[in-house]
């Protein structure tokens, strides 16, 4: 059987030439990775065939060669050709590089994806990691894995637990291909995916799925395990789960102040949006501001200056700290920052049992972007509440370290309250550990206190939206 790569008409095409005239047979064609020379994927099934030439599309460069089954059950192995990404280039025609680029996108968009997580199970540690898997292992519990080939790298790392430490036995793997994932980890090993057919599971098995994009293989595996009553973790939410604990949760329950955890609002989860919700909803505050350069401004600022509009979606300088980050000073009419702080032009007089501050910790919504100072929740807040408060956010975004760094360098009487805002949705058992948690989520449902539009974008309110906020929040907690 003969193989040869070729552009057909401008499409990259591999070529098989039964030169052999089988007169039936059927090609496994498999796919080997240009970084690992044992890394393998059977790329595509031909079923029986009896054809002269057979031919594939192929997108993706490697090295590439087919297994021949004949009805007998005899085989042999083509030879094996290598595309690179410049044979795929070179004559392809413009529907076919847009294909190839597409399909490198999403081989990127994965691969970057699979890095975060990989950064984060180091940052984690395996400690960690094994702590949010222990209360499923039972004595008789067996481990699967499911992953795709794109995953490859977490499953592996997964079995480091098992293998280097000791935590738990070797678990199975599965994936949607048969295939070699070469000796990452130790020359004694060598992950080999088993089809998903193959899989069985008993009660208090459990089942850890790396690859979560919805595949047929994905949803086999993941029902049997479930029809057995096996126990499902999808590790993406395992990893999340222990890097909130290390990162978000510790640090805040750490202190000896009263922590209040704020779910953030979003337009894009409002129940019955307006049409002007709908496009926040798509929309991020670095759109909004380079539309504004340009005198063009969402509806929730309509009947604002210019003057106001251009300073309160003013960005940030941050002054870098050993952990943590500080807001640089600023000064303009509607938005200032002061010793690295956002002000209250009205702050409260009263103390918490004569001794105790507010501490506002979070993101941009905290600081208040799309409100001038006096407008924000830690000043609305202060203003009604009459207490002493202080606006110390510093745009640590949806990895929450930058804030809760802050929280860890600021010193803490027991009379203390901190306020943490994030848009970091915690699950129920992760709820209860603080003294309060607080969903903004449900106040921005209609109807509600007002119904003017309050979202900038996706995330940031104007000033009556930072009121509503400021209500529900008074509402819910008791000091």
């Amino acid at each position: 059987m003969k193989i040869e790569f070729k552009h057909v008409n401008g499409v990259p095409t591999l070529k098989f030439t039964n030169n052999e005239k089988l007169r039936k047979y059927s090609l496994h064609i498999w796919r080997i990775s240009t970084n690992y020379k044992n890394d393998r994927v059977r790329e595509h099934i031909s079923g029986w065939q009896n054809s002269d030439i057979y031919t594939l599309k192929v997108l993706t460069p490697g090295k590439y060669f087919a297994k021949v089954f004949q009805p007998d059950n005899s085989r042999f192995e083509t030879d094996m050709i290598e595309i690179t990404r410049e044979n795929l280039l070179l004559y392809s025609n413009e529907e076919s590089l847009i294909e190839i680029s597409r399909e490198w996108n999403k081989s990127s968009k994965d691969q970057y994806l699979v890095n975060k997580l990989i950064e984060q199970m180091y940052l984690i540690g395996k400690e960690n990691i094994y702590n949010q898997i222990a209360p499923y292992l039972k004595k008789n519990t067996t481990i699967s894995i499911f992953s795709s080939y794109k995953t490859s790298q977490l499953s592996n790392c997964i079995f480091s637990l098992s293998f280097f430490d000791g935590k738990f036995k070797t678990p199975k793997f599965f994936g949607e291909k048969a295939a070699n994932n070469g000796y990452l980890f130790s020359m004694s090993f060598r992950n080999y995916f088993d089809p998903v057919s193959s899989a069985e599971f008993r009660k208090d098995d459990l089942l850890i799925v790396c690859e979560e994009n919805k595949t047929n293989e994905n949803s086999k595996i993941i029902k049997n395990a479930i029809a057995n009553k096996a126990n499902v973790l999808y590790l993406s939410k395992i990893i999340r789960r222990a890097y909130r604990k290390k990162y978000l949760i510790d640090p805040l329950l750490n202190s000896p102040a009263k922590t209040i955890y704020i779910e953030l609002p979003t337009s894009k989860r409002i129940k019955l949006p307006t049409e002007s919700e709908n496009i926040a909803s798509h929309t991020s505050i670095g759109m909004i501001r380079r539309a504004a350069k340009k005198g063009i401004y969402p509806k929730s600022l309509n009947g604002m200056s210019d003057e106001y509009i251009q300073d309160v979606l003013y960005g940030w300088d941050l002054e870098k700290k050993l952990g943590y980050d500080i807001l640089k000073d600023h000064k303009s009419e509607f938005a200032n920052v002061k010793n690295g702080h956002r002000i209250i032009p009205e702050n409260g007089v009263n103390k918490i049992n004569n001794n105790g501050k507010v501490y506002f910790f979070g993101n941009s919504v905290i600081y208040g972007i799309g409100s001038d100072d006096g407008n924000t929740l830690p000043s609305l807040f202060a203003k009604k509440m009459n207490l002493v408060t202080e606006n110390k956010a510093n745009f640590s975004m949806n990895d929450f370290v930058r804030g809760t760094n802050l929280v860890k360098n600021t010193y803490f009487s027991p009379d203390d309250v901190i306020i943490f805002g994030s848009h970091e949705i915690l699950e129920k058992d992760e709820q209860s550990a603080f003294d309060k948690y607080i969903n903004m989520q449900k106040y921005f449902d209609h109807p509600r206190k007002y119904e003017e539009e309050v979202f900038l974008d996706m995330t940031h309110l104007n000033k009556y939206g930072y009121e509503i906020m400021t209500d529900a929040l008074m509402r819910e907690v008791n000091f």
